[in-house]
Order: structure tokens, then C-alpha cells, then sequence
């Protein structure tokens, strides 16, 4: 193994050290209760009543019977936070206080890494001491008239103590504040806090407004919104693209609002920072607002880790008509279930209706929601003559364009019917405007896995039951293997007979070696195997390690657990023969029909002792002692 990987293998291996499941899963807000050696609690990636999420804490991993996630501390953090594995590994080594490797480590890759993180860590450092300087002036009385807005908003002060709300005076103040604490001009200006002037001097961004920190979900602040004070243009301003200000990706209230929409599964979603802020006043905790009226794929993606429905709560202008209706392509493309909520009366948005109406008037709102695509059809035939056969075409060609958006083909099926149904057309005269790349719902083709000699491949030919028996055998194998991960001490009679290290498929071959490697070592107790789980670095190989590991070993009524094991072992010797004869008969078959005949007469001579030991087998009764 190369330099690097070795540093950034150990890196892993610190991380995982360092960070205790239960204590970070819990820090995502997931209540968690002792359950025998685990831990369990509500899935905080489905909705459910009835926890059926498991956390082991000697294995380090965490599996949901409910939706079937599972792995290890690090996939946790991936699938909560929505992030790729570095910035997994970032999170969990900035929460451990772990540094990446050095380039004397880990060569120039690593230090690039390292370098990338260095600066993302000191725009996040940057931006916490504006933030700083933000509410140090909104609290003096230099921020009079901020706190005059806020107020006269109806935002109360322990409201913009919680969002970390500030001002920005202008006039220098925050860049000779940063100054202050060592930090370059060049930085202040790459992290968009201040501009330069034509004569080469910076200025501060922000310059009389009311500043909206915007944090990530873990509460890490990657930018700042900042409304002006009186009738300045432009009327927000946000901060500039950074490594770690991106408008299409963040989401605003996140990191407040996580916990209630986990708890919930339901994410509403508004439009400004004022909205958010008043929904979380009045008790509405898993309200968040996008940046922009332009919901993006990766903001969907974001809350679908969340929330299992969103619900659009957008001003009741056409303006926040429309942009539902934007969004409705992109939920339907990444199968988001999604509902719009319309506001009665004049109040423009939640943060008027809220203060004048109050908060039973705004969660009836809510429960009276309608489905996005029900909403689109409401929309396109407003005003329309549907007796016309042009005009009626045309609403039909506008709701078969948003429907073929869908990502199955189920949901474009169901939303074909409904738009027949409503417009009372026939289906089979409703077509889809194109074929789009990526929707089916077909099964992907599955490469064939290679598998050990003597046994035939998956893709066996006509009647030779290739597939299906090599399913039956992966079966047994499975079910082996899962009993010896819960009965370690049975490993060594197992190995006796059966070859783990050869068994059928991939995955499950790299968990027998683990479990050899365990025996051999004298790593392996009378305890179930917990901690395996942690060495396996194949990604299938573990998620079905911690899959076994998680469901308890429930053995059968009618044998002993002794019985129980030799049956399985049993059942597996049993399969790998019967594999192996019909592997020497399709090879015989194939022999004469291709003139080779005594070629043919030894395979069939190889299948008729094949028959004798499986015979002989059926027969035995395997000793206890074996």
C-alpha cells in the first residue's frame, strides 16, 4: 500500500477511534434508549411510530429494520448531513479535533486535501468572527435602528439571539475587525466579506443592513443574507460564492430547524429569513427557506434526508404561484412527495399572517395543503375554455410534459390517469412529450460475480437453474455466517467442513476471511461478533455484516442450537454438491453435442460420484464433535 494511502487509511482508522455512534447519532437528535447490547430509537431517515433503529455500540454501527440503512459512524454522518465521504470524514474529524495527513504523510495528494480543508476551516473561522462583530453591533447603539426594524417586524429578541442575528454598520468596522485578529485582506475579500474600491482599498460588504447568519446544517456559518435599513437597493443582498457559499445547496434554518423535521419527517418550506424566523417564533420548529425562489435538486435531495413530504408555503402573489409551480419538476424527479399551502386572506406572507391571524389560523393552513400536481391542474385550467379542442390540447400537453418528470414509471402512469380522468380523455390518446434519460424504472443489469471453481456462474443456461440455485446456495451461506457471527465459538467447526473462504458471492467471501482472520487471532469470544463489522472494508461486505449483526439470532423451536448448526452446515454442503453436479452435467451436455466424447463420458463419470458423496451426505448425521 502506497504512502498515502497507509496516512489516510490510519486517518480513518483516528476518526472512527475517536467518535463514539451512540454519542453522534444522539448529537443529530435521535433519542436513543438501552435495548440489551444495543441501542434503539425512531429511524431518522423514515417516518415511523414503532423505533426500529438499532445502534450497537461495541460494533460501532447502526441498522434500521424499518428502511434498511445501515453502517458504520461514517455512512451515519453521509446519510444525515447529505455529504460525499470526505466531507464525512471532515465533519467527524473537526468534531475529534483530528487533522488529514500532512504532505510528509500522506504525499502531494494529501496535502492538497489538507490544504482545501485548511482554507474551507478558515472561511467557517472567518465568517464565526463576523458574526461576532455582527451582533456586537446590533446589541450597541450604533444597531438602534436594526433592533427598531426587527421589532417593528414582530421579531422578538430571544428570536434573533437564536438565529445569531446582527447589523453591519459599514463604514470599515468589520474589516478592521477581522484585521485585528490577524486576518489578510486578500482572505477578507476572497470570503466575500468586504469589496475593493478602484483604489485598491477594501470596504465592507455589508454596509447598513440588518445581517441573517446563514449556517450549515451542523451550525457552521457559510454566508450572510443583509436587509436594508430604508429604501436602499438592492433591497437583500447575500454574500458572494464561496468554497463554502453555495445558493443553489443551502437551505436557511437548517441547523435550527433539523430536529423538528426529523421528529416530524415534514419540512415546510418558506421564503424568506423573517418567515422562518417567525414560524420557529410561534412554535412552527421545522420551517426552513431557500435561498432564491428556485428550488434546486440539491436542496430537495438536502430535505429528503430529513423529511418524508415538503410542504410549499409560498407568498399568495403569482409570483409565489409560480414558484410552486417550478418546483413541482424537481420533486417529481426526485419522487419527493410535496404539498402546497395557500394563506387566506391579505396577509402577502407567514411572517404578516402569523402576526395577525396567529398560529392556529397558519397550522390550519397548513392541514389544508394540496398536492403539488393537484395544484398544477388547478393552475392550468384556470380560466380556460376547455371546450375548445386546441385549448384543451394545450393544457393536456402541459400537464403530460410536468407528469413525464416523474421519476418511475408507476408515478407517470398514475399521473397520466389522473389527467385523463379530470379532463376526461382517453389514456391511451395521452403521450409522454419524450423518453428522458434516467427515468425508467427497469432493472439495472447486474454484472455476474465470479465465483469459485466447481461452481457454475448465475447466468447458468436454459434449465440448468444457474441463477435461482446459486440464490439458494448464497441463501444457506448467508444463513450460516449470520449464525456464527452470533456464536463465534462455532467458527472452528464450521471451518472443519466448509470452506469460508470460498463461498459464493464476493460479500459474503470477505466475511468468512474476516471471521477466519478473528479465529485465528483469538479475537473471537462467546459474544456475537459486534466489532467484525468495523474491519470489513468492502461496502457490500459490511453493510450485510451489520445487517446480520443487528437482526437478532432467533434459532428454530423444534431443534437445539446444536441441531440448528449442523443443519445449516448441513444444508450448505448439501447445495455446494448439487451445484457442482449440475456444473459437470451442463458440461457434459455441451461436450457431445460439441463431438467430444470422452470428454462427455468423464464429466458424466464426475457427476455420478458427485451423486454418491451428496447421497452419502443426505445420509450422515453430523457429530456434534465434527
Amino acid at each position: 500500500m502506497a504512502t498515502a494511502d497507509r496516512a489516510w487509511e490510519e486517518y480513518k482508522r483516528l476518526i472512527k477511534d475517536a467518535n463514539d455512534i451512540v454519542e453522534v447519532v444522539q448529537s443529530y437528535g435521535v433519542a436513543l434508549k438501552r435495548s440489551g447490547r444495543n441501542w434503539k430509537g425512531l429511524c431518522p431517515f423514515h417516518r415511523e411510530k414503532t423505533p426500529s433503529f438499532n445502534v450497537n455500540q461495541e460494533g460501532q454501527f447502526f441498522h434500521c429494520f424499518g428502511c434498511g440503512k445501515g453502517g458504520d459512524i461514517i455512512s451515519f454522518v453521509m446519510e444525515s448531513d447529505r455529504v460525499d465521504f470526505r466531507e464525512a470524514l471532515e465533519t467527524l474529524g473537526r468534531r475529534a479535533n483530528i487533522q488529514p495527513p500532512r504532505r510528509e504523510d500522506g504525499g502531494a495528494e494529501a496535502d492538497e486535501y489538507r490544504k482545501w480543508m485548511e482554507w474551507k476551516e478558515y472561511l467557517f473561522r472567518l465568517n464565526a468572527a463576523a458574526t461576532e462583530y455582527f451582533g456586537e453591533q446590533l446589541a450597541s447603539d450604533a444597531g438602534r435602528r436594526a433592533r427598531e426594524y426587527l421589532k417593528g417586524r414582530g421579531i422578538s429578541e430571544e428570536s434573533w439571539r437564536k438565529f445569531g442575528l446582527g447589523y453591519a454598520p459599514g463604514g470599515g468596522g468589520l474589516v478592521n475587525h477581522l484585521r485585528s485578529k490577524g486576518a489578510p485582506d486578500k482572505a477578507i475579500e476572497r470570503a466575500g466579506l468586504a469589496g475593493v474600491g478602484d483604489d485598491g482599498t477594501l470596504y465592507d460588504y455589508f454596509r447598513e443592513r440588518v445581517i441573517f447568519p446563514i449556517p450549515d446544517a451542523q451550525g457552521r456559518i457559510l454566508g450572510f443574507g443583509g436587509r436594508v435599513l430604508g429604501d436602499g437597493e438592492p433591497k437583500y443582498l447575500n454574500t458572494r460564492e464561496s468554497p463554502v457559499f453555495s445558493k443553489g445547496k443551502i437551505i436557511y434554518g437548517l441547523s435550527q430547524a433539523r430536529a423538528a423535521i426529523s421528529s416530524s419527517r415534514r419540512a415546510i418550506l418558506v421564503e424568506g429569513y423573517t418567515d422562518v424566523i417567525m414560524c420557529h417564533q410561534f412554535g412552527v420548529g421545522n420551517a426552513v427557506a431557500i435561498m432564491g425562489t428556485a428550488l434546486t435538486r440539491d436542496h430537495v435531495r438536502t430535505l429528503g434526508r430529513y423529511a418524508d413530504e415538503l410542504v410549499l408555503l409560498t407568498d399568495s402573489d403569482e409570483a409565489g404561484m409560480k414558484a410552486s409551480l417550478r418546483s413541482l419538476p424537481v420533486l417529481l424527479a426526485e419522487d419527493v412527495p410535496a404539498k402546497v399551502a395557500r394563506l387566506p386572506g391579505e396577509a402577502k406572507d407567514p411572517c404578516d399572517f402569523l402576526l395577525s391571524e396567529g398560529v392556529e389560523a397558519f397550522r390550519k393552513a397548513l392541514e389544508e395543503a394540496k398536492d403539488l400536481f393537484d395544484f398544477k391542474f388547478e393552475a392550468a385550467i384556470a380560466g380556460k375554455d376547455l371546450t375548445s379542442p386546441r385549448v384543451l390540447a394545450e393544457v393536456a400537453g402541459d400537464l403530460m410534459e410536468t407528469a413525464a418528470c416523474a421519476r418511475d414509471a408507476l408515478r407517470r402512469n398514475i399521473l397520466r390517469r389522473q389527467v385523463a380522468e379530470r379532463l376526461r380523455l382517453r389514456e391511451e390518446d395521452l403521450k409522454f412529450p419524450e423518453v428522458r434519460a434516467g427515468s425508467a424504472d427497469s432493472a439495472p443489469a447486474v454484472a455476474s460475480a465470479p465465483v469459485p471453481a466447481g461452481l457454475p456462474t448465475p447466468a447458468g443456461g436454459a434449465g440448468s437453474g444457474g441463477a435461482g440455485a446459486m440464490d439458494t446456495l448464497a441463501a444457506a451461506e448467508r444463513d450460516l455466517l449470520k449464525m456464527l457471527l452470533h456464536r463465534p465459538p462455532l467458527v472452528e467447526r464450521a471451518a472443519t467442513r466448509v470452506d469460508l473462504t470460498a463461498l459464493s458471492r464476493p460479500d459474503l467471501r470477505e466475511i468468512g476471511n474476516r471471521l477466519l482472520a478473528a479465529y485465528a487471532a483469538g479475537r473471537l469470544g462467546n459474544r456475537p461478533a459486534d466489532t467484525l463489522a468495523r474491519e470489513i472494508e468492502d461496502s457490500e461486505a459490511q453493510r450485510l455484516a451489520i445487517k446480520m449483526l443487528a437482526e437478532p439470532f432467533v434459532g428454530s423451536r423444534m431443534m437445539t442450537e446444536d441441531e440448528e448448526f449442523r443443519f445449516r452446515l448441513k444444508r450448505v454442503l448439501e447445495l455446494r454438491l448439487e451445484a457442482r453436479i449440475r456444473e459437470a452435467e451442463r458440461r457434459a451436455v455441451a461436450a457431445r453435442l460439441g463431438g467430444d466424447g470422452m470428454e462427455a463420458a468423464r464429466l458424466e463419470e464426475e457427476a455420478a460420484v458427485l451423486r454418491k458423496e451428496r447421497q452419502r451426505l443426505r445420509a450422515e448425521r453430523l457429530p456434534a464433535d465434527a
